[in-house]
């Protein structure tokens, strides 16, 4: 457990608190195994805020939940394929009606496997595979995902019922708001931090060790993972940035392995659960200033948890 001087940590997330125009809250600790963790750093972490695209993580975790157990709508069976999943994800969808903020598919017409349409959802945060994937799963299956089986609370935690229900109601008569009562992705800090401590480190949520494998997978090619988080680090997360007049927010959420010496795990690395949200109102120049407080709170966390 680092025993050094956590100052600069400390410093760090002082600036991340005074970024201007808005709010800003965290969630950073080490998972809960059984010990006082080395890490505990807090802030307005039961605010809830307009998450962006890192409510993804739930269908993506929903869409795997069930298709281990072949329980998606008319999911194939298994076949010559070694899982319940690996059948699902081969699965083969449709690609039609499109979607605002579709880097990936935008004028794409066709069909592609399940596993593609997840990974552009989480990579590229393709908004088009995004309710491509909220269809196939249902969405109201993802909201059960959410609240019955990881325990998650509305209306702190809410989910719009595709990305394009959200735009269409932004983009219809009136005024409008990123965080409304009709469509909207609102999240706390302190959710996406216990949601990805137990997905990933506590064995809930998926009953084959190879479902959270692939979740994972699919968690480290986030395009969030190059724009913030230091060189050097395993990192599984979902990201995303949102800018609507003069109502702007950022957000990450997830899990990274930093260096830790000496270490409470018997090893020399330490996993460390994470979220981190603004939403500011003015100039949109803030997600770039999201980013760099950011950098410097995971450089500083990596420096710290270095220490002898």
């Amino acid at each position: 457990m680092p025993t050094g001087d956590d100052s600069q940590v400390q410093a760090a997330l002082d600036n991340f608190k005074k970024l201007p125009s808005g709010v800003a809250a965290y969630s950073i600790t080490s998972p809960p195994v059984g010990m006082q963790p080395p890490l505990d750093y807090r802030w307005n972490d039961n605010e809830s805020l307009f998450c962006c695209s890192s409510f993804k993580v739930f269908v993506l975790a929903a869409y795997l939940h069930y298709a281990e157990r072949g329980e998606l709508s008319n999911q194939p069976p298994q076949g010559n394929y070694s899982s319940l999943l690996d059948a699902a994800l081969a699965e083969s969808l449709t690609i039609s009606d499109h979607t605002l903020g579709s880097t990936v598919f935008g004028d794409v017409v066709g069909k592609t496997t399940a596993s593609a349409i997840l990974s552009a959802m989480i990579a590229y945060s393709d908004n088009t595979a995004t309710d491509i994937a909220m269809k196939r799963v249902g969405v109201a299956n993802v909201r059960k995902f959410m609240y019955e089986t990881a325990g998650l609370h509305s209306p702190a935690v809410r989910i719009p019922d595709s990305t394009k229900a959200f735009y269409e109601y932004l983009l219809s008569p009136g005024k409008h708001h990123l965080i409304n009562d009709e469509e909207t992705m609102v999240c706390t800090t302190y959710a996406f931090w216990q949601f990805y401590a137990q997905i990933l480190y506590g064995g809930y949520y998926f009953k084959n060790e190879e479902t959270r494998r692939q979740f994972m997978w699919f968690l480290s090619m986030s395009e969030a993972i190059p724009q913030g988080m230091p060189t050097d680090t395993v990192c599984y997360m979902k990201g995303g940035d949102a800018i609507y007049k003069d109502e702007h927010a950022a957000a990450l959420a997830g899990n990274m392995t930093f260096p830790c010496n000496p270490t409470i795990f018997g090893n020399n690395i330490i996993p460390v659960n994470f979220a981190m949200l603004y939403n500011w109102t003015g100039e949109d120049s803030g997600t770039q200033a999201f980013r760099e407080a950011v950098k410097e709170v995971f450089a500083a966390i990596k420096d710290y948890l270095a220490q002898g």
